[in-house]
């Protein structure tokens, strides 16, 4: 009896230990959605910015004038270094040394402090040019894909039903009910790209009536498959952060079954 007793429990604990590890791996899952996670490659130190929003902090505003030609890549480098530098140097009293290891994995790895000197020497100046260009910049992109490769995409959008209403569908955030494009980016060295609510459209018009049942149809049948590309504007920081609003958006709606473009939108 004491024997089958004991059977019970190792069961038990075994079976505790299973879902503990599958709820553990749907949650990491699940984040990774949000806006990709980068894949690791060079160890680099984790950089976290510590800077709160300053009373008075000039909030920019975007200029839909400007050219989508003159928006950087975020993915231009890899493991989301872009965004590091751009959160880097939109940071204020950062020491050299905070600066040559987040963004210099030489000198990160060496151990040598002669050598470490000679790094710092050879390299520092580039990265301060490297940094205040990078501030220069406002304007960035990235990929609207649930299947992109690319480090840092947005993978969270969804197409809700036919809106008669509306003559359209209502886009939505998987994860954010309130505002479809409110997402995050995180690079390797965890610096912060966080895009917030703005009045900028959650909506996709579509008035021909033939174009419509098309799309509803994918839609219906789960063919339906939306890339595109998401353009952003850094307004400030905010503890770390780098604080975005959506610009501009171009999306494409394709039937993954026929391989068919539906329609394309730009916002």
């Amino acid at each position: 009896m004491r024997l089958k007793i004991k059977i019970s429990v190792i069961a038990l604990c075994m079976f505790l230990v299973a879902c503990s590890k599958k709820d553990e791996d749907m949650t990491k899952a699940r984040t990774s959605l949000m806006l990709g996670t980068p894949k690791i490659s060079t160890p680099m130190p984790v950089f976290v910015g510590q800077e709160p929003v300053q009373a008075g902090q000039d909030i920019l505003k975007p200029d839909l004038k400007v050219p989508l030609s003159q928006y950087v890549d975020l993915n231009s480098k890899p493991d989301g270094f872009v965004l590091t530098q751009a959160v880097l140097a939109r940071t204020s009293a950062l020491r050299d040394e905070e600066k040559l290891n987040v963004l210099s994995s030489a000198y990160y790895n060496e151990r040598d402090t002669f050598k470490k000197k000679e790094i710092a020497e050879s390299q520092l100046p580039l990265i301060n040019a490297s940094l205040d260009d990078s501030r220069s910049k406002n304007y960035y992109h990235l990929p609207i894909d649930i299947h992109a490769e690319e480090d840092l995409s947005f993978k969270i959008l969804h197409i809700e039903p036919y809106d008669f209403a509306t003559k359209g569908f209502r886009l939505k955030n998987i994860f954010n009910s309130d505002y479809c494009w409110s997402a995050r980016a995180r690079s390797q060295q965890s610096a912060v790209l966080e895009i917030g609510s703005s009045s900028f459209p959650c909506h996709l018009s579509v008035e021909d009536e033939s174009t419509a049942r098309l799309i509803e149809t994918a839609r219906a049948q789960g063919a339906l498959k939306t890339t595109g590309k998401l353009y952003v504007f850094i307004t400030h920081m905010d503890d770390g952060k780098a604080m975005a609003v959506v610009t501009h958006a171009h999306l494409d709606l394709v039937n993954e079954k026929t391989k068919t473009l539906l329609a394309s939108f730009d916002l």
